[in-house]
């Protein structure tokens, strides 16, 4: 299992295509896959059901039987040898204890798929981080190397006298506050980087994200979540449990033998038969039913609890994720003029057709514009992971794979 992962890991992440001179992309598909079900990480959730599983194995398993073995020799004049053996049958709640056991696998099992989908969630919000800030960092530093290759000439042409010195200077800061805004989203895109390198250390160097394109909305998100699988099935088991405790009378202990008296006349032996059954007189098993009522009561307030917030958080998380991929698409779209106006905007201002402040808002609307994009794409994955969140299941699989980031059909 973990030479086949590794071997997965290193055609997928870290070995680019044959003859291939880019640096290897490393979708959101193929990060996700790479942490299979060798990884640490999914193997540290299988706990809590294992610990079911044993629960499961003790609450069906029958008592051993007991032998023992007693010897008086009371005045040294007689003497007795008892040999016996005890069994414990079944009690009347083994079977609803049985039951309610196998509810616990159940509910955990249910509870190990909402653990699977709470990392696949931790995982997407890594890749996402790292995309974003990739795709935020090639932006700033487009702008950076314009602006730094306008003031650099403009700078030149200032020493011959050709242009003001003023105009330079103002391109000059514009440069470095770019340069320095390019620093920051590239810090930022290190500790992105890092993060994602954390989940898969064999992380090709050099290796490229793409931006993860947006899920068409739904109407509506899958009626089952696990985590209500596993409150119903806690419920079931508390009930069982409940009626297990009701049952105050238990079967009595078995005990057979066999018994050797030597006497000063002589010896006898004969078989020992005998029972050992605790009368349900003054306990009746009150503190376990009490306890068995009180975790019935429990668990069905909570599944009731459960569904209420479901429901209310789904109907906002829907409308929530709607506005936002709407918005995002529209944002992008709007974005995508970009680079045209500013190499509009750079023409004017090397022919003198416009001033060096209409090239700068130019620049700073278009930077401006990129990043109020990215910003809506960020909230709309964000918002898209809530749904899988509240849906208990990855909701991309029917995603169109025809629609780039932006939307578009190529």
């Amino acid at each position: 299992m973990h030479r086949a992962f590794a071997a997965f890991v290193a055609v997928v992440l870290a070995v680019p295509a044959a003859g291939a001179s880019q640096p290897a992309v490393v979708t959101e598909a193929k990060f996700l896959a790479a942490v299979g079900e060798g990884h640490p990480a999914l193997a540290a959730l299988r706990m809590n059901l294992g610990s079911a599983r044993a629960e499961a194995l003790a609450a069906a398993a029958l008592a051993d039987p007991e032998v023992g073995a007693v010897r008086e020799d009371p005045d040294g004049d007689a003497e007795q040898i008892d040999l016996t053996v005890s069994w414990q049958p079944p009690q009347p709640g083994r079977r609803l204890a049985v039951a309610a056991a196998g509810h616990g696998i159940a509910a955990a099992e249910a509870r190990l798929e909402a653990e699977r989908l709470a990392l696949h969630l931790v995982l997407h919000e890594a890749y996402a981080a790292w995309a974003i800030a990739s795709e935020r960092t090639d932006h700033l530093a487009r702008n950076a190397d314009r602006l730094a290759e306008l003031a650099r000439r403009e700078g030149e042409r200032a020493e011959r006298g050709e242009v003001s010195g003023l105009e330079a200077r103002r391109l000059a800061l514009a440069a470095d506050e770019a340069a320095s805004r390019l620093a920051l989203a590239e810090a930022e895109a290190a500790a992105a980087l890092a993060t994602v390198r954390g989940w898969v250390p064999e992380l090709a160097d050099g290796a490229l994200s793409e931006l993860p394109a947006l899920v068409p909305p739904r109407a509506a998100l899958p009626a089952q979540h696990p985590r209500l699988i596993a409150l119903e099935q806690d419920l079931e088991a508390a009930r069982l449990s409940s009626r297990a405790a009701d049952r105050i009378v238990r079967w009595p202990e078995l005990i057979a033998g066999w018994q050797r008296q030597e006497l000063d006349a002589g010896s006898v032996e004969g078989p020992i038969l005998g029972i050992s059954w605790p009368l349900p007189l003054l306990d009746r098993n009150r503190a376990e039913r009490s306890l068995a009522a009180s975790r019935e009561e429990t668990a069905g307030a909570r599944l009731e609890a459960a569904r209420r917030r479901f429901e209310a958080d789904r109907a906002g998380a829907l409308a929530a994720y709607g506005r936002l991929e709407a918005a995002a698409r529209e944002a992008h779209r709007a974005a995508s003029g970009n680079p045209g106006m500013v190499a509009a905007a750079v023409a004017a201002f090397e022919q003198g057709e416009a001033g060096v402040t209409d090239l700068l808002e130019t620049l700073r609307s278009a930077v401006d514009s990129e990043a109020t994009a990215l910003d809506l794409h960020t909230a709309a994955l964000a918002a898209f992971r809530r749904l899988e969140e509240l849906a208990g299941c990855p909701l991309d699989q029917d995603h169109d794979p025809t629609l780039d980031p932006n939307g578009e059909t190529p």
